[in-house]
């Protein structure tokens, strides 16, 4: 339950250079040899663009075909103006990147793959993506996914109160705990899962629905570790229409209650909280998105009915409830 590094800005494309295609290629990631590349494409430099391939690259794209593409590129877009990491891209890192190159004439999407050594082994330019479909809300009644008082530990619609915002099917979602009267999610040291206020607590369907997808199997962490291979750790995927799912994720290993295919109705208990996957402490990840398949889904607002809130020193009772960071929030109705 990390947060989510912001994306690196990346600086205007050089208008110059004197390169050579004999350089060597400078270890600077790949913001900076994005930089050089688009540096060599505006001095219409193919060498220098030839010189930034490994190997194999330059059997895939040898000179005279690195030269077309430059004037390709500079003929149709002319300069290249800048390249600006992609934020929504969950993988992007020191050797890979999506950018989105605004140019004089139009933008272009570009993407970097670099091998140890520093110099390309991957590239793709192409047309920029559609923009993502703005957010939408739900339209069924929603019940929080929880008995009891539980504070949110990130949800809004901003990167500064919610991690989850910049990839695309996350956008709404949030991560949520229960803090003690100390101020504390936990007991004693916090080194055991049991520690954790959150541990073992039941985790509720929302809405009435459809078990799509089942993942368990997947084994607790101790707190303070992570498992990035299996982010979500154990989860719970259910349908509630064409177009409305729902996720409950880091679940416990062999608690989940329900089966794929199984019709549940709001409030059936799902399985239990855990510490699963990408996770650092036991906690529940909640969100809604518009598909089945979450890397393929758009995030979807959660408006909750029925929720007693307490933000600040303010308490009522609260209908079309979105989750925000610093929310403490409980059933308004006893036993639901």
């Amino acid at each position: 339950m990390q947060p989510a590094a912001p994306p690196e800005p990346c600086a205007t494309a050089p208008q110059a250079s004197a390169e050579s295609s004999d350089a060597p290629v400078q270890a600077t990631g790949v913001d900076g040899v994005k930089d050089r590349l688009l540096g060599f494409f505006n001095d219409k430099n193919a060498s220098g663009v030839f010189g930034l391939f490994d190997p194999r690259m330059q059997e895939v794209l040898p000179l005279e075909k690195t030269r077309a593409l430059v004037e390709g590129v500079i003929a149709g877009k002319g300069r290249l103006l800048s390249g600006v990491r992609v934020a929504s891209e969950a993988d992007a890192s020191a050797t890979k990147a999506a950018y989105e190159v605004t140019a004089e004439r139009g933008k272009l999407r570009l993407e970097l793959h670099l091998d140890p050594q520093g110099r390309i082994d991957g590239m793709k330019l192409s047309e920029p993506l559609p923009p993502d479909p703005a957010v939408e809300r739900s339209t069924i009644p929603l019940r929080i996914p929880f008995r009891g008082k539980w504070t949110v530990m990130w949800g809004g619609d901003r990167i500064e109160v919610n991690q989850h915002v910049n990839h695309k099917s996350q956008r709404r979602a949030a991560d949520l705990v229960i803090v003690g009267d100390d101020g504390k999610t936990h007991t004693g040291d916090g080194k055991k899962v049991s520690d954790y206020h959150a541990w073992g607590k039941e985790v509720l369907a929302v809405a009435d629905g459809e078990v799509t997808t089942v993942v368990d199997g997947i084994p607790e962490n101790e707190p303070g570790r992570m498992n990035a291979y299996l982010a979500t750790g154990n989860l719970v995927v259910l349908s509630h229409g064409p177009k409305l799912f729902s996720t409950y994720a880091h679940l416990q290993p062999a608690k989940i209650r329900v089966r794929v295919g199984q019709k549940v109705r709001a409030g059936t208990v799902l399985g239990l909280v855990g510490n699963t996957g990408n996770s650092s402490e036991p906690h529940l990840h909640f969100q809604l998105q518009d598909g089945p398949d979450i890397a393929a889904s758009f995030g979807i607002e959660a408006l909750f009915d029925g929720v007693r809130l307490t933000r600040g020193k303010e308490q009522k009772e609260a209908t079309g409830y979105s989750f925000l960071k610093g929310d403490i929030v409980e059933p308004a109705h006893i036993g639901r």
